[in-house]
């Protein structure tokens, strides 16, 4: 099979591979996903002219040194393994575009990883990644291809004060790994408790979730994220927001629940473009006046907050399908609270 160049054997039984596997010197495209590989072979770094690799849900626990040999990978798909570490080089680091690693138990990364010049899209989701896993070289090496960046459900505190200088960034995961209904009162995302001072340079970001972790504050660049339209910063320890969030003119969805805001900024309502806003959980007693400029609302849930009476510029919102005001400190009968459970 010396001139086999796509391998398919995913979703198999397969155990091991050929000691001699990394004979197979033309192999470009090898998936050998949903199997119970536990150990490649040592030749694996032989398959000089592999590009795309998934091997994704099996058993692995280490990886050989030859795999950092492989000279021409720009695909790579570990998931869903049991690696504590990767190879201490990896020759393909310099046109390696797309990277996933998730649901392993990562500890820390390689310095390879600060000279991804070509990476597209890297996930470190659900690992055991701790501190400032990033180097501060990471964002100027890879910021001018880096599209998606994911290291959701770790144990991170810091990030590289340069990283405003990955300016193509579309999608940042910095929250939970586990789905919302799935969510129980423990941490889920990470340990931030403050983002750099330059975060708003990241203007093509669309996505971003910084939900479950620590944040006391956002930096007053925020509202400088000019592109974003879903932000989830849910289950922190905001007091306030910035006064230039309000500047998040394409924001379309907003989690801000289960924080500690007392207050919102008074030109909130200049976030015209929001359909869903949800700031359940929080301690808010009063809306601004400026709300009722947020005629384009279809969610707004504010249970649990500290709203003594009912806010007049609600009769503004007329898109609204669904309102959700109960646990407020409202001196009415429940019926004469206002609450839209849907309306199609």
């Amino acid at each position: 099979l010396e001139h086999l160049k796509t391998f398919m054997v995913d979703e198999n039984h397969l155990k091991t591979l050929p000691k001699t596997f990394g004979s197979l010197s033309r192999l470009e495209t090898f998936d050998a996903s949903n199997n119970t590989l536990d150990v490649l072979p040592e030749s694996f770094g032989g398959l000089s002219n592999l590009q795309v690799l998934n091997l994704c849900s099996n058993k692995l626990s280490c990886l050989p040194e030859s795999f950092g040999e492989l000279p021409k990978l720009e695909e790579v798909d570990l998931s869903g393994n049991n690696l504590s570490f990767l190879t201490k080089n990896l020759k393909s680091s310099h046109c390696l575009r797309k990277f996933y690693v998730d649901n392993n138990v990562l500890k820390e990364l390689p310095t390879w990883v600060r000279h991804l010049s070509s990476i597209e899209e890297l996930s470190l989701r659900d690992n055991k990644l701790m501190n400032q896993p990033l180097s501060e070289a990471f964002p100027a090496c890879s910021g001018q291809t880096l599209r998606l960046l994911d290291m959701s459900g770790n144990f991170v505190t810091g990030l590289p004060t340069s990283l405003g200088q990955l300016v193509k960034l579309e999608s940042l995961h910095l929250g939970s790994a586990i789905g919302e209904l799935e969510r129980r009162h423990f941490q889920n995302g990470n340990w931030l408790c403050v983002l750099p001072e330059k975060f708003g340079r990241l203007e093509l970001l669309k996505t971003l979730h910084l939900d479950e972790n620590q944040l006391t504050h956002l930096p007053e660049s925020f509202g400088d994220l000019c592109s974003l339209e879903f932000l989830d910063v849910g289950q922190n320890w905001l007091k306030e927001l910035p006064e230039s969030f309000c500047n998040l003119g394409n924001l379309q969805f907003c989690q801000l629940s289960k924080n500690h805001l007392s207050l919102l900024p008074s030109n909130f309502g200049r976030l015209s473009s929001l359909v869903d806003l949800r700031m359940d959980n929080n301690m808010l007693a009063e809306l601004p006046e400026s709300f009722g400029a947020l005629t384009q609302l279809r969610t707004l849930d504010l249970f649990c907050n500290e709203l003594t009476e009912v806010p007049n510029m609600l009769t503004s919102l007329t898109s609204l399908t669904r309102l959700d005001m109960d646990k407020n400190q409202f001196n009415l009968p429940q019926e004469l609270i206002p609450n839209i459970v849907y309306k199609p």
